[in-house]
């Protein structure tokens, strides 16, 4: 997985085409580790390894997978937060 873990917020950093966006570290589904899942830069998604639910990390909006909801990601102002150690 890119990025770096911050397991206060529960969130983690992944980075597409250098814009970094903050990705919540559970599944909406069944809180799946989104840590543990496979990301694609390519087509910007991140998948659920426990049922495979497949998301955009610059939307949130859910592409595959048991339905579920849009997952909580936010793109992260690289004026006022640091950059993850990629």
């Amino acid at each position: 997985m890119v990025g770096t873990e911050n397991y206060e917020s529960g969130t983690f950093i992944v980075a597409v085409e250098g814009v970094q966006y903050r990705v919540p570290a559970h599944c909406p589904h069944r809180g799946g580790r989104m840590d543990h899942g496979v990301f694609n830069e390519r087509s910007r998604t991140i998948t659920c390894p426990l049922h495979k639910s497949t998301f955009r990390v610059d939307t949130g909006c859910q592409l595959a997978g048991p339905e579920c909801g849009r997952l909580a990601t936010e793109r992260v102002d690289s004026d006022t937060e640091p950059a993850p150690n990629i």
